[in-house]
């Protein structure tokens, strides 16, 4: 290979690294969302995407308490997208679809115990009907003003 050969090549994978070095040192960190539907002592395998167990819950909870995560509400980290700030490393952010009442039971006071945020995404016209073992109003109220 002729000396310009290797002068273009070795220049050409300086760009290259350089290019790659830009796009690291800009790349910014995307949230994990760790999403929950129900929480409950009994978790049978055909529901394990739906439902996670008491045990496993606390499991994860704690992992994230112990190494540190910064855990956060969805408002939280939209306001820090919405003020262009850079969100810190090992965020994540806890939710709960549906306004299952198992959720106040067994997952609040476990979110309570490492201190946890967590947001809640409720059917509204669900909510107190017995029926469907859904959150009332007044456990929501509860949720919201313990953080």
């Amino acid at each position: 290979m002729s000396n310009r050969k290797k002068l273009i090549t070795v220049f050409s994978i300086i760009i290259v690294l350089s290019f790659l070095l830009v796009n690291f040192i800009q790349h910014k960190y995307v949230v994990p969302i760790l999403m929950y539907h129900s929480v409950n002592p009994v978790s049978r395998p055909e529901n394990r995407l739906l439902i996670v167990s008491i045990n496993t819950f606390q499991r994860q909870m704690r992992f994230l308490k112990n190494q540190h995560y910064n855990v956060m509400s969805l408002e939280e980290i939209a306001d820090l997208i919405k003020a262009k700030k850079k969100i810190p490393p090992k965020t994540v952010a806890i939710t709960f679809d549906d306004g299952y009442k198992d959720v106040y039971t067994y997952a609040f006071p476990i979110l309570k115990k490492y201190n946890l945020p967590a947001t809640m995404f409720i059917i509204t016209n669900e909510v107190g009907r017995p029926q469907n073992d859904r959150l009332s109003w007044d456990e929501i109220k509860i949720m919201q003003d313990s953080g």
